[in-house]
């Protein structure tokens, strides 16, 4: 997780802008003296007007992307919360679900009846199956999300998981966004605890 936060730090379109306008300048700087460049400067004064202005339109909508992901989180949240099957479905799975040994989440999955449990359990993993596909896609804010409902995910997916193994064993991609998710998260939540642990030991 670490690496790949480092990797798309090192990929930003506006640090990769920078590195281009440095490596511009150097080379221009190697070819022309600084009097050569200054007098093509102030005979195209529309070159800089244009490049601050296309800088800045690029901070805007970066600004804005930021809001609408933002925006669309806080939407989903409010749906989540909202939402009377969620609801229902949540209170299973605390109420229920995770008082259930691996092998009874497992019957749960393989019932030729499905119960009410099952409904609700394959509610709320394709609920959460979209959400992983929506940050795949950068739809939504996933540090919001990540703060909001980490916990919550990540005690899910573990306990759902003997649910999840039996139905990728039949068909791999069934809730192959969420595994993604959870994995991801996991590896973040554990390279937190680490560090923790520590700054504790110091």
């Amino acid at each position: 997780m670490e690496i790949e936060m480092r990797f798309k730090k090192a990929v930003h379109p506006f640090t990769l802008l920078i590195w281009f306008v440095i490596f511009f300048l150097l080379f221009v700087k190697s070819n022309y003296t600084f009097v050569q460049i200054f007098y093509f400067l102030k005979r195209n004064p529309t070159l800089i007007f244009l490049s601050v202005t296309s800088i800045l339109a690029y901070l805007s909508w970066r600004s804005q992307r930021h809001l609408t992901r933002a925006k669309h989180t806080m939407d989903f949240q409010v749906s989540f919360s909202d939402s009377e099957t969620m609801k229902k479905a949540a209170k299973t799975f605390h109420m229920r679900l995770c008082d259930m040994t691996s092998d009874e989440i497992v019957q749960l999955s393989i019932s030729r009846k499905p119960s009410k449990q099952h409904g609700r359990v394959v509610q709320i993993l394709n609920a959460w199956e979209r959400v992983a596909v929506a940050l795949k896609h950068d739809v939504y804010e996933e540090e919001m999300l990540y703060d909001i409902y980490g916990t919550f995910l990540l005690k899910l997916c573990f306990n759902l998981g003997p649910f999840i193994s039996h139905r990728q064993a039949a068909n791999s991609k069934v809730f192959m966004n969420l595994s993604w998710l959870y994995l991801r998260w996991k590896t973040r939540r554990e390279a937190e605890e680490k560090l923790e642990k520590g700054k504790g030991g110091l």
